[in-house]
């Protein structure tokens, strides 16, 4: 019969970064054993999963990226030939933006 799960038996997983917790390379183990105790045909289930969780959030970043570029952005007050890209870097880097969308004005 199997034992039940540590939490069940009343003693905690070790907290993150816990010694034995890594081998020398820095690997988790605890993920090895983890992936280790389930089928190979769920494991090979779950990494198809994941690939195509991948791909998808890829093919949403390329739409999202295609329509941003059609938006024409600038941003508001500032002279039209300062070159501004949105991307990921630019949101990260600025709090607000408030950008002239044929026209319009529109804030983040």
């Amino acid at each position: 019969m199997a034992s039940p799960p540590s939490e069940a038996r009343g003693t905690a997983p070790p907290p993150f970064g816990a010694p034995g917790q890594y081998d020398g390379n820095g690997v988790d183990l605890s993920l090895i054993r983890a992936n280790m105790r389930v089928t190979p045909t769920e494991r090979a289930r779950r990494a198809e999963h994941a690939r195509r969780a991948a791909l998808r959030v890829q093919s949403i970043g390329r739409a999202a990226r295609a329509r941003l570029g059609t938006l024409n952005l600038t941003l508001r007050g500032a002279p039209p030939e300062l070159k501004f890209r949105l991307d990921a870097q630019a949101l990260a880097l600025g709090q607000n933006y408030t950008f002239e969308v044929d026209g319009e004005y529109r804030s983040r």
